[in-house]
């Protein structure tokens, strides 16, 4: 369980949890995001706008590849039957190919996509 604080700029490259029965159940604190779930290929499957006047709990299941976006600064409340370990994301988590790294020079055009893309949309195939 941790509270995760995101600046309105931040990115968190879309991965999945593929261990048995494991999940995640993000629950709103402040400001806005969306939670964004991908198909194996990085189409969008779905957008959940998380805000004080919109949803405020949603949980993730096991395999499905997902991100959250900031549209202002946030917080968020996860908590996960899954072990966490700090500084090495790669214990828990497989990160999609399809996605561009943290701190790669691609994140701003990904995430402008994200925010603009509609449900079916695949990054890079669908403008």
């Amino acid at each position: 369980r941790f509270v995760n604080c995101m600046a309105s700029d931040s990115y968190i490259k879309p991965h999945k949890h593929e261990s048995d029965n494991q999940w995640e159940l993000v629950t709103w604190m402040s400001g806005e995001m969306l939670i964004v779930i991908f198909d194996d290929l990085g189409g969008i499957l779905n957008k959940v706008k998380i805000g004080q006047r919109s949803n405020r709990i949603m949980e993730i299941q096991r395999n499905q590849y997902h991100s959250y976006v900031p549209l202002s600064d946030c917080a968020y409340l996860e908590i996960r039957n899954c072990r966490f370990v700090y500084g090495q994301p790669e214990v828990d988590r497989t990160f999609a190919s399809w996605a561009p790294d943290e701190g790669s020079i691609e994140v701003n055009d990904f995430v402008a996509w994200l925010k603009r893309a509609d449900i079916g949309k695949r990054y890079g195939q669908d403008g």
